[in-house]
């Protein structure tokens, strides 16, 4: 589902992530990128926020151990992005 739905916003926008969890459990997110680099970007969100995940091509998928607070500051600061 986050995949699909990171998909669909990437034909609107160049970069989307869909994130989906809670602070005890952790958020599942999944990142796209239509210029190649979204390992890059996934690599990133997992060292700034306790993650892990990956994956090949256009959008990669994992988990982070942050709250809600501590992924929007990456969204919002990220220089890659």
């Amino acid at each position: 589902e986050l995949r699909k739905l990171t998909e669909k916003l990437m034909r609107k926008s160049e970069t989307a992530i869909v994130v989906s969890g809670n602070e005890s459990e952790g958020y599942k997110y999944a990142l796209g990128n239509r210029t190649g680099n979204a390992m890059l970007l996934a690599k990133a969100l997992n060292e700034s926020c306790n993650g892990r995940g990956g994956g090949k091509g256009d959008v990669v998928q994992g988990l982070v151990m942050a709250n809600a607070e501590q992924i929007g500051d990456f969204c919002r600061n990220c220089e890659r992005c």
